[in-house]
């Protein structure tokens, strides 16, 4: 199977300030749509490389319904956004669609294929961040709307969510699909023992994230990310917080 798409919650609810409910209301609902791009990403690939096991089984649309996770697109999510204390009592959560089905006896080539696939999502996010880059030049600029308007506020917040979770699905951590990934890169006698290790990936990833080594590591990389993707932007700037 491919990998869930799981990201950190970077600071980016609080930019309705004027309508916090409703605020988080949208974001969610970006949250889920983009969830659904990741997973359609993998579907979509499998299938050109030969495998249509997530086509017969419903999965290659991108009908948001049939990616939902009871768990982690649905009920963790939620609780964050809504519950008492939620969004204030940590600036992480984990969220996650559910994981597309991929055989890889099917594909043509196994192992450069099921890398290519574990790409797709994180791909088809980037794919949704340059659109939503796009759709805020001509907000901004073509239709003059006011930076601050919450109208400019949710599609910044789509960009940020979408480069977060790119960003997020390519470290080389299981169940994360940049493991899968630098598998691909690792000598035949070191990738199987990689891909083993993956077995315990969702214990690593909950540690990594309790004792705050994943915010460390994404830190950085989103300092860096975002000083490139400034020069997408009209003002020359872009920042993962509000």
């Amino acid at each position: 199977m491919t990998n869930s798409a799981t990201t950190p919650v970077l600071t980016l609810l609080s930019v309705f300030d004027d309508a916090e409910f409703v605020g988080n209301v949208i974001w969610y609902i970006l949250l889920v749509l983009s969830l659904t791009f990741h997973e359609y990403g993998h579907a979509w690939s499998a299938k050109q490389l030969g495998d249509d096991t997530a086509e017969r089984m419903g999965r290659l649309t991108l009908n948001p319904i049939v990616h939902l996770d009871p768990i982690f697109t649905v009920l963790m999510p939620l609780l964050f956004l809504f519950a008492p204390g939620g969004a204030a009592a940590s600036s992480i959560f984990i969220c996650a669609a559910k994981p597309v089905p991929v055989n890889p006896f099917n594909l043509r080539r196994p192992t450069r294929d099921m890398m290519i696939t574990s790409a797709a999502g994180p791909a088809m996010n980037i794919v949704l961040a340059l659109f939503f880059t796009a759709a805020y030049w001509f907000h901004t600029e073509v239709r003059e709307i006011d930076v601050d308007r919450n109208s400019s506020k949710m599609i910044m917040t789509a960009i940020q969510l979408n480069l977060g979770l790119a960003i997020f699905n390519m470290l080389p951590i299981p169940p994360l699909d940049g493991h899968r990934v630098l598998g691909y890169f690792l000598p035949a006698n070191l990738r199987e023992r990689y891909y083993d290790f993956g077995r315990h990936g969702f214990l690593i990833l909950i540690g990594l994230m309790y004792f705050g080594v994943l915010g460390n590591v994404m830190g950085p990389i989103l300092v860096q990310v975002g000083d490139v993707w400034g020069h997408l932007m009209p003002s020359g700037k872009f920042s993962f917080t509000k």
